[in-house]
């Protein structure tokens, strides 16, 4: 109970505007992109006699995960842990009979219950972007079909996890470097190189974690066939690198606080 009580505490202190705000605009322009495409050319948005639903998830899924996760999740991250830096609040856990690497991992399930809450609005909206489509445009038939719910969590989980790698490492500058500019920064270079190696399928891809979201699994946008990654398993190896990348980071960031304890 206690450690829900210091999770819940952790969400309670980034509830302010502008993150707020962020997870606000990366959800409507993630529907709003996709919903313009359907608007503006549903005959070919829509392939008649299909799930609508199917490919109307894979549209968000792929314009989430591929151009709006890792930069909406650099600047969370960055923004979230400079608010401490600024308030002096790691300065002050000092104080706190608590070791303060438990109060680090507080603050990132935190931010991963953040992702998790964004992801099912996401889904939410999603639902709702598909009914909306149905009244516009009634031969799309999204109310004839059954919502593939399980399949939409399911797709949205893999994404999840291919962010891992990326918040290990965010997680690690944004505690390391006490600016905003610096760690946002690093991260968004590393976002447009892994987006060129990603569409590019090069092989450092393979070894980038900011090219995962992209390259995890397929979502019809790149041709990742030269890659080789088995999307049958059901983890494949870009998404067991991002697990262990998350970990190893996480270590470093307890490793690095508990000399600081000492």
């Amino acid at each position: 109970m206690t450690v829900v009580k210091s999770i819940y505490s952790e969400v309670l202190k980034l509830k302010y505007p502008p993150i707020i705000w962020m997870v606000t605009f990366i959800i409507g322009i993630a529907l709003a992109i996709v919903f313009s495409a359907h608007y503006i050319d549903i005959n070919r948005a829509i392939l008649m006699g299909r799930n609508p639903w199917i490919r109307l998830n894979g549209s968000i899924g792929a314009v989430f995960s591929i151009f709006i996760g890792v930069p909406f999740l650099v600047l969370l991250i960055s923004s979230a842990i400079h608010v401490e830096h600024q308030n002096h609040g790691f300065k002050q856990l000092y104080t706190l009979p608590k070791n303060r690497m438990v109060l680090i991992l507080y603050k990132l399930f935190a931010l991963l219950l953040i992702l998790f809450l964004t992801i099912l609005i996401l889904v939410l909206g999603q639902i709702l972007t598909g009914y909306l489509l149905n009244v516009i445009y009634p031969e799309t038939e999204f109310s004839y079909f059954k919502i593939p719910l399980f399949s939409m969590l399911k797709s949205y989980a893999y994404i999840a996890i291919s962010f891992l790698g990326v918040i290990g490492i965010q997680f690690f500058l944004s505690l390391r470097f006490k600016g905003f500019l610096l760690p946002a920064s690093i991260g968004i270079i590393a976002y447009i190189i892994g987006l060129i190696l990603s569409s590019i399928s090069n092989t450092m891809s393979i070894c980038f974690p900011y090219c995962y979201p992209a390259i995890a699994r397929s979502q019809n946008m790149f041709d990742t066939s030269a890659l080789n990654i088995d999307q049958s398993v059901i983890l494949n190896k870009v998404e067991v690198c991002s697990i262990v990348i998350f970990i190893v980071f996480v270590i470093i960031c307890l490793i690095t606080e508990r000399r600081k304890n000492a």
